[in-house]
């Protein structure tokens, strides 16, 4: 996806406007403000669930594998 948003900026936006690229700060704090949106989130919602199986019954043994 980042790959995809540079070639937009550097071969699609120059052609659009004719002046070349045009940067300006909402370019970057878009892509901050959903990076941290979906930050916020996971984060909340690993504190809410287990990440460990906890009730399942081989777990011990699941444990104690060796490959």
């Amino acid at each position: 996806m980042l790959m995809q948003a540079l070639d937009m900026y550097l071969i699609v936006l120059p052609s659009l406007h004719g002046t070349g690229v045009r940067l300006s700060i909402w370019d970057f704090l878009c892509p901050i403000a959903i990076g941290c949106s979906l930050a916020f989130l996971y984060l909340r919602l690993i504190g809410k669930t287990s990440t460990f199986p906890v009730r399942d019954p081989r777990l011990i043994e699941s444990l104690r594998l060796r490959n």
